[in-house]
């Protein structure tokens, strides 16, 4: 490999040093971003300070000294908007754009993917999210997966000996309701769980020396405390995730890490890793090795300046490896942009709940469907075969059949919380009768075909609100809530 130690790199982020330092790609790097201060050590400049937001790419490379004009642009961007340099495609140099959180905030993965599209960059990769890559390719972006790309650190030896029994360390707030409600649950089942906040370093520490190290993740992904707890030797448990958001591709369940999938698991896994120390220590060991092997900083850089500079990347990182980002529907640009809008609703939704069961009736989007697959805690079911290609494209055992005419519309013996439904489901009298009994919750319409102009003789909304429930508006998307009586 080509040495890079003296690449002159250009890192534009929302981190401080305060909060999650930016890893050192090169000796040479300058970091730049709306948190960052003006530093210099007297040679040459270590830092740059730029506007919230949105700002020229090129104004803050024009500050730089001629010997440290970037050979390459990273720039690390997501949804909280803060840090959007533009004027990217100016630059005559590689530029790579590292597409952080899509999950929350507000419009995160519409912002995120109308950044991409607008700023053209010469590669893309999510550092975690991958379960979102296929949006982004459908768009014709060519994303791939570059997990744990942003990790840091601190030589902290493999502990033998122990004395926390159960560590979590992270946020608990306001935006992660699921967390605190898992959370919550372990302290009122008695067990001994140590809760706190720290410095990437300190909670590394903290890994090292527990026994269990809990990760909550928000949504079901590989977010970096996975690393920064096997980096320091912790047995991780952690939620389940799904396949398309990489699930035993980097880090094997029971090899690496343990997964639990709700939290009667959790609390059992709990209960058997604290009585059988040692298969414990064994797992951790094995998740030490393994991310020192692949996953370490020095391992991040080489695949990073790999996909940059010789086009390479290991397989199980291409964004292809999710067969639905191969799928591209009709009008992709339009259709895309409606599924992207009730995608982010019934993700804000999964980020709050436990468990949801969702129904989609006759006629609905089957690409919808097929997005959802990725979120582990809905249940999803269908009434219609979706298409071969889409079949392929899911993972087994994540959707399931149901035969309405099966179901006693009476009793309603199959409850959900959403059904997604579309001008089709109202024109079959079984299933318009089922969705008018069934009382489901919430519904949101979500054609797979185009509503006919003239052979439709019914207002969707009407019929909908005819059968008790009440129209709202939710950041644009009109959803459908089920009134009751008090």
């Amino acid at each position: 490999m080509p040495s890079y130690d003296n690449l002159n790199i250009l890192f534009s982020s929302h981190y401080s040093d305060e909060y999650i330092k930016v890893p050192d790609f090169s000796s040479r790097q300058v970091n730049c971003g709306p948190n960052c201060q003006d530093k210099d050590d007297g040679i040459r400049a270590l830092s740059v300070k730029t506007p919230v937001g949105q700002y020229d790419i090129q104004e803050i490379i024009s500050k730089l000294p001629n010997n440290q004009r970037p050979d390459l642009v990273i720039v690390k961007s997501d949804a909280t908007r803060s840090n959007h340099p533009i004027n990217i495609e100016s630059l005559s140099i590689p530029t790579l754009l590292i597409i952080g959180d899509t999950m929350h905030q507000h419009r995160p993965l519409q912002t995120m993917l109308a950044y991409a599209r607008e700023q053209k960059f010469d590669y893309y990769v999510a550092d975690h999210g991958k379960r979102h890559l296929h949006f982004f390719r459908q768009l014709g972006i060519d994303a791939h997966w570059l997990p744990g790309v942003l990790i840091r650190t601190w030589d902290i030896p493999f502990e033998q000996v122990r004395d926390i029994p159960i560590s979590f360390v992270g946020q608990a707030g306001r935006f992660h309701p699921h967390r605190r409600l898992l959370l919550d649950k372990v302290k009122n089942d008695k067990f001994n769980l140590f809760q706190t906040r720290a410095s990437q370093k300190d909670a590394c520490l903290i890994y090292a020396k527990s026994q269990i190290t809990l990760n909550l993740s928000m949504m079901g992904d590989i977010n970096l405390r996975v690393f920064e707890a096997l980096s320091a030797g912790g047995f991780l448990i952690t939620d389940d995730i799904s396949p398309q958001a990489g699930k035993d591709l980097i880090f094997k369940n029971g090899e690496h890490l343990v997964l639990f999938k709700d939290y009667e698991d959790l609390k059992s896994k709990l209960n058997y890793y604290l009585e059988n120390p040692s298969e414990a220590m064994a797992i951790a060991e094995k998740g030490y090795q393994e991310f020192y092997l692949n996953h370490s900083p020095s391992v991040k850089r080489k695949q990073l300046f790999d996909l940059v500079f010789e086009g390479k990347l290991p397989n199980s990182y291409d964004g292809r490896t999710d067969k639905r980002s191969i799928i591209i529907p009709e009008n992709k640009q339009t259709v895309i942009a409606d599924r992207v809008q009730k995608y982010e609703y019934l993700q804000s939704i999964h980020r709050i709940k436990e468990k949801l069961k969702l129904i989609f009736l006759v006629g609905s989007d089957q690409y919808l469907l097929s997005d959802l697959v990725d979120m582990p805690r809905f249940e999803l079911y269908h009434t219609d075969p979706p298409s071969e290609n889409l079949m392929n494209a899911i993972g087994p055992n994540q959707i399931t059949r149901i035969d309405l005419t099966n179901i006693k519309n009476e009793n309603c013996s199959c409850t959900f919380d959403l059904a997604v439904v579309s001008w089709q489901t109202l024109e079959f009298s079984f299933s318009k009768n089922y969705l008018k009994k069934a009382k489901i919750k919430q519904v949101i319409v979500a054609n797979d075909k185009s509503v006919p102009e003239m052979d439709i003789s019914f207002d969707i909304d009407n019929e909908i609100m005819n059968f008790g429930y009440l129209a709202l508006r939710h950041d644009g998307l009109t959803v459908y809530h089920l009134q009751t009586r008090d």
